[in-house]
């Protein structure tokens, strides 16, 4: 079932949506400016890994997509591992593409940070 949230305490809702799921590891991934300004608020949630990839449009590419790919296989990410997409829709679109194609397609979360990547790329 997709499910909507908005919030503007995102540790709280984050924190709740997570407490909700049964996963074996969380991988959250994150523009540079989004882990830099977001990312500190969300890292003691749950024990999870980062995964930066390069600000901007022209990083919505097949070589940001391997880069997230190689750390999903080098935190021994499985099908049954949870995929955070922390920020604007280069990040929910390249992100939500890399999870369903992992491993045939792992879950994923999307946390939208900006208004196009709510109403665009996440929803």
């Amino acid at each position: 079932m997709q499910r909507l949230v908005y919030s503007n305490d995102v540790d709280r809702a984050l924190g709740e949506r997570l407490a909700a799921k049964d996963f074996y590891r969380l991988f959250v991934i994150a523009d540079e400016n989004t882990a830099r300004w977001v990312w500190p608020r969300v890292a003691t949630l749950r024990r999870a890994t980062l995964i930066t990839i390069a600000a901007g449009e022209q990083n919505k590419s097949l070589q940001s997509l391997a880069q997230v790919w190689r750390a999903l296989q080098a935190g021994q990410a499985t099908r049954q591992s949870l995929v955070v997409n922390l920020g604007g829709g280069v990040v929910t679109d390249l992100g939500g593409l890399a999870a369903a194609t992992f491993k045939r397609g792992i879950r994923f979360m999307n946390v939208p940070t900006t208004l196009l990547g709510a109403v665009d790329a996440a929803v």
